[in-house]
């Protein structure tokens, strides 16, 4: 917008009135502030998606390593590390000798 058109738009609010502003102040709102608005809602959509599909790929084994070492009490909470995995390994190879498996 140029200062000639903006200088046009606030002499026709000035016309208008008080309820003319506010309808102007609402359009200018709803006018800019709807794209911005759309694109945070799909930002963030795109954002809680990817982190499904990223849930889905990465917590296949992880997640199942993670509830073995709970139940063998191994280790912490948080992202399995090299040294976890070799005891979890370590300890169903135990539980499979003691019953003859």
């Amino acid at each position: 917008m140029n200062i000639e058109e903006l200088k046009m738009v606030m002499d026709t609010v000035a016309q208008l009135g008080e309820s003319g502003k506010a309808a102007f102040i609402w359009w200018l709102v709803l006018d800019k502030l709807t794209p911005a608005i759309a694109w945070l809602v799909c930002a963030g959509l795109a954002f809680l998606l990817g982190r499904r599909a990223m849930g889905l790929f990465i917590s296949g084994p992880s997640a199942y390593f993670r509830s073995l070492r709970v139940r063998l009490r191994i280790g912490s909470s948080g992202e399995l590390t090299d040294f976890e995995i070799k005891q979890i390994q370590e300890r169903i190879n135990q539980i499979l000798e003691d019953k003859g498996i």
